[in-house]
């Protein structure tokens, strides 16, 4: 009776076992795919900085179809989560990641584009300079000049030549509706110049900096979690097979010994 009641344990820690590595690798299953999910997202968001930063729409009604994209994967990662206490980190992550990503969304809405935002206000009064001949052509160029060099290389020095020469016309050119308008593109270029920097987009850092790391965090999480997932399958499936193992050798033993008792007592 005893051997019976061992060999049952056996079996039954072994189902046990085997039915918990089985869990495991479902929820492995959903981490990958969580994996599989951010690295969209990611891709995303790369596509909507690459190809949509001068999309008019976007500018004129804040919705774009990348954008629309990136809820819908967040949400669907969020579905994914079954694991509080497991998971809690790349949750957290993820929701620092979305927040991040839609702050950043927000001031390049807010920085403009030709006829929207800043940009498009820097350019109004670049345009009513040039349409009223208030200052020579070649000044104005020379402006634009320094003002397009900044939008591409994001360098302090193409800040300085602009206000420099803003300096000097403001100087030369003192009709009040001159100095206004002056000022006014001044006023503009210094405002992009400012939130350019809390983007970051030129030089990775500020948003687009924090962005980077949240996402290198987000994949490290997801990675250990998969990782952790992998091993604690194969450790339940191990301790599966072994029970079972050592319950048929129980079990066979077990049925020989009774042969042999049978066989004895017959004699």
């Amino acid at each position: 009776m005893l051997m019976v009641m061992v060999f049952v344990v056996l079996c039954y820690l072994s189902i046990q076992q085997l039915g918990t590595s089985n869990q495991i690798r479902i929820t492995d299953e959903g981490i990958e795919n969580e994996h599989t999910l951010s690295l969209e997202i990611f891709k995303t968001d790369v596509d909507f900085l690459e190809s949509e930063l001068n999309n008019e729409e976007f500018y004129k009604t804040g919705k774009n179809i990348y954008l629309a994209r990136h809820d819908s994967l967040i949400q669907q990662i969020q579905n994914l989560f079954k694991q509080p206490q497991d998971e809690e980190t790349t949750k957290v992550l993820l929701n620092k990641y979305d927040s991040a990503f839609k702050e950043m969304i927000k001031k390049i809405r807010l920085r403009g584009s030709k006829d929207w935002g800043i940009e498009g206000s820097m350019r109004t009064s670049a345009h009513e300079l040039e349409d009223r001949k208030l200052i020579p052509e070649v000044d104005l160029l020379m402006l634009r000049r320094h003002e397009k060099d900044y939008l591409l290389r994001a360098e302090k020095t193409n800040v300085d030549q602009f206000d420099a020469l803003i300096h000097t016309l403001k100087s030369k050119y003192k009709a009040p509706q001159t100095v206004e308008l002056l000022d006014s593109y001044s006023s503009s270029f210094h405002a992009l110049v400012n939130i350019s920097e809390v983007i970051g987009l030129e030089t990775q850092g500020n948003l687009k900096g924090k962005l980077n790391g949240l996402t290198k965090q987000l994949i490290s999480s997801i990675e250990d979690l998969d990782q952790k997932a992998d091993y604690e399958t194969f450790r339940s499936y191990k301790n599966g097979m072994i029970f079972l193992s050592i319950g048929v050798i129980g079990g066979t033993i077990l049925c020989i010994s009774l042969v042999i008792l049978i066989a004895s007592k017959l004699d």
